[in-house]
């Protein structure tokens, strides 16, 4: 027994205000013993015999005592654990502790089959055929993306048509990718990582899974990027699918759209190595139906060519080039109607290459014409032409004239919606606008200039096409003001402002005209007084009934004095002091004027 315990008194009343676990220990080493009972037919008072005492009880009850005191001296230390585990946890848990969150990444793609052909079953999806081979190709599917480190990503994926050749199968599938690996498996990534399992599993003995059934061509396979809206967009339209294959010479008509559909999709497809012209020809003079061309097999956001809305009266018939052998072209119903709107056909043409070395003569007017392939169809998503121009001296500068067409400098590396242009390592972007617009380029070298043209995104727009020729660099307009806004010569100080900024009708010296006198804007007389100011702030429209000097485009009144009004003779207003212009009018009365000037 400690001494802390001996020197004070002991009682169970005292347990509650003593320290709670020294006075549990003091208290159980002051329990007293229990005495053994006397031994059966033992003597009794004064009797020889001995009391009997149970060894081993005494020993498991010093035991248990010890065991009790060991676990209680180690009671705080377990509790300041749990305390600071609990702790730990907490801050980890509302601090620190974020779920890892993951993306839905869309694919879209293509994959030939070597030992597949297609039939014309497959093209109808509501045929038995095109059910049986679309449930083993998703399978094919799923057990080559599985078989990659694409599996532990892997979310879904589908079929959804067929092409001619070699059994083509068109799909998508989607990985449930961690965000910051996003970036790590672009498209370009995941064909390689399907290729490299497509290339090991080729001459084993036992075949892949996904060999089973299909000889795969690693060559042919092709992945794009999508979007969950691209796949809506897809099976939106795959009631009203079409398909079409389209020969080397041959020019398809495309089906009528199902009127009773919402939206229907025409899947194009021609021979390996050429590209495909879609013609649209608008059949009505008004309708509120959509069509839009897809430089894909489905209706890929991001491979879009072009959309038009309505019959457009700018654009009765248009051309549009894809950029391969395959090509979607989705129609959005507008308006009910039991005629066709349009009419759609489809050829498949060889590339046209547009790579030209020219050498100019030395001469001051038009010498030839630049423009994209097959213009004026719409260029394709692919297009990159590059055209050499040498000149005959230094003395010369090189020009483009462009209509409704125009160049501006790219900003802040955006892309260019309607054509990238290079000139002299200036990126410009194409523009279109509804004036004429030349682009001066001076010409620095003896080699030449090299100019090149280039479609920097699916999205394209109408061909686009220049005329080239010189210009004397010394006096690039003999004659006539250099417009600086849009590179043209124009007349000077002729009243008429062709420069969109005005600066041909400044500082103008006029002869025989009337001068604005805040930009000394130079305004025929014939445009005096006329009742429509021409100057900025209608100086020309001031004083009108005072005398001037008599001249050629000046009335003269009976007395003698001139207005500069044209044709104010018998028009409604007394223009001269003594109303003479108004005289002699005849039984008619007042009319918009009667005769020319008179000379003075």
């Amino acid at each position: 027994m400690s001494d802390s315990c001996a020197s004070s008194a002991f009682t169970v009343g005292s347990l509650a205000r003593a320290k709670p676990l020294s006075t549990l220990i003091c208290f159980l080493d002051r329990m007293p013993v229990a005495e053994a009972p006397q031994a059966a037919g033992g003597q009794g008072e004064g009797g020889d015999g001995e009391e009997a005492e149970p060894e081993g009880m005494f020993k498991a009850s010093e035991d248990s005592k010890r065991k009790v005191r060991d676990h209680l001296r180690l009671a705080p230390l377990w509790l300041t654990l749990v305390v600071l585990a609990s702790g730990g946890f907490l801050l980890w848990y509302f601090l620190g502790y974020k779920a890892e969150v993951t993306v839905s990444q869309v694919y879209s793609g293509s994959l030939r089959v070597l030992n597949r052909h297609f039939s014309q079953d497959l093209a109808h999806r509501e045929s038995s055929a095109f059910r049986s081979e679309t449930a083993k190709a998703q399978e094919m599917l799923k057990a080559l993306i599985t078989s990659t480190r694409l599996g532990a990503y892997y979310n879904s994926s589908s079929v959804y048509s067929f092409g001619e050749g070699p059994l083509t199968c068109f799909f998508w599938f989607i990985l449930q990718i961690p965000e910051h690996r996003q970036p790590m498996l672009s498209p370009e990534v995941v064909r390689v990582l399907l290729v490299q399992e497509l290339l090991s599993t080729a001459n084993l003995s036992a075949p892949a899974p996904y060999r089973a059934e299909y000889e795969l061509d690693p060559e042919g396979l092709v992945i794009l990027e999508a979007s969950v809206k691209d796949i809506v967009a897809l099976n939106s339209t795959l009631g009203c699918y079409r398909y079409s294959y389209v020969g080397q010479g041959q020019v398809v008509q495309l089906k009528r759209p199902d009127h009773l559909a919402s939206s229907c999709l025409w899947h194009l497809q021609g021979p390996e190595g050429l590209t495909l012209q879609l013609r649209l020809e608008w059949m009505l003079a008004d309708c509120r139906d959509r069509l839009a061309m897809y430089d894909a097999a489905g209706p890929l956001q991001g491979r879009l060519i072009t959309s038009v809305y309505g019959c457009s009266r700018q654009e009765p018939v248009l051309e549009v080039l894809a950029s391969g052998a395959v090509m979607a072209v989705v129609w959005k119903k507008g308006l009910y109607s039991y005629y066709d709107p349009f009419a759609l056909s489809v050829k498949p043409v060889a590339f046209q290459a547009c790579e030209v070395n020219l050498t100019l003569e030395g001469q001051l007017e038009t010498q030839g014409v630049l423009s994209t392939p097959y213009f004026p169809s719409y260029y394709s998503p692919n297009t990159h032409c590059s055209w050499h121009l040498t000149v005959p001296s230094l003395d010369y500068g090189l020009a483009l004239w462009f209509d409704a067409y125009a160049l501006r400098r790219q900003k802040y590396d955006l892309p260019c919606t309607q054509g990238q242009w290079m000139i002299q390592n200036r990126r410009l972007c194409g523009l279109r606008t509804l004036q004429p617009y030349a682009e001066r380029i001076p010409v620095l070298a003896s080699t030449g200039v090299t100019i090149t043209f280039t479609s920097q995104t699916s999205l394209t727009g109408p061909g686009v096409q220049a005329h080239y020729g010189l210009y004397n660099q010394s006096d690039p307009c003999p004659g006539e003001f250099l417009c600086s806004v849009n590179g043209l010569c124009v007349p000077a100080c002729d009243g008429v402002k062709d420069c969109p900024n005005g600066l041909d009708e400044r500082n103008c010296v006029c002869r025989a005209t009337f001068q604005c006198q805040e930009d000394s804007t130079c305004i025929p007389l014939p445009r005096v007084c006329d009742g429509q100011p021409d100057c900025l702030n209608g100086s020309d429209e001031e004083r009108c009934q005072e005398g001037v000097p008599c001249g050629t485009f000046t009335f003269q009144c009976a007395d003698r004095s001139c207005v500069k009004k044209p044709n104010p003779q018998c028009d409604g207003r007394p223009d001269c002091g003594d109303g003479s212009d108004e005289l002699s009018c005849g039984p008619l009365g007042p009319n918009c004027g009667r005769g020319r000037f008179l000379r003075g």
